[in-house]
């Protein structure tokens, strides 16, 4: 969190220029700037041009790790289609992962390791809430011992499959929320 907080502070007094900016960090380490002398954060700008904004990694001169802007996109990337982008807290040398999106795009949350386009930890309860977040009473899926649960609200409340989308749903089934 240091090195992020030396190269934010550092960042924050200087403008980008079309040139390229070269920022040394000696190490994580480096204890020159302390929490008691961190200057008030200022805003980055860079060039109003698309293309690569922050490097923060090299294999080469066309693989890194890092982030750009294209027409109506930011672009956070890696190296190669093989690295991953993961999310966390912590630091990067003590790190707890909470979601990682895989190089070939496959989303694990809870997993660092997911086998489809989405992919939960392998534990039980909610897995996805649709609507309510009371946690006892939502629509959502969740898994138990051997069980995949849909579930509703209430019971009162029924689940049905048809096709269509939500606003013109062309109904086929309907479980009722007492079973029938």
């Amino acid at each position: 969190m240091r090195t992020v907080t030396i190269l934010l502070v550092l960042l924050s007094s200087i403008s980008l220029s079309a040139q390229k900016t070269i920022i040394p960090v000696t190490s994580s380490s480096d204890k020159s700037v302390t929490d008691k002398n961190i200057l008030t954060p200022q805003q980055i700008y860079f060039p109003n041009l698309t293309g690569a904004k922050i490097n923060f990694w090299n294999t080469d001169a066309t693989h890194n790790y890092g982030i750009g802007v294209q027409g109506a996109l930011l672009q956070i990337h890696t190296n190669d289609n093989t690295a991953d982008i993961a999310f966390g807290n912590g630091s990067s040398e003590a790190f707890n992962e909470s979601m990682r999106i895989k190089g070939d795009g496959n989303i694990g949350i809870g997993t660092p390791s997911p086998l489809a386009p989405l992919s939960f930890a392998n534990n039980t309860g909610e897995k996805i809430i649709f609507w309510g977040m009371d946690p006892a009473h939502n629509y959502g899926i969740g898994v138990q011992g051997s069980l995949l649960q849909i579930h509703t609200n209430e019971n009162t409340a029924d689940i049905a499959f048809g096709n269509g989308s939500s606003n013109t749903f062309n109904e086929t089934m309907r479980i009722k929320g007492n079973g029938n």
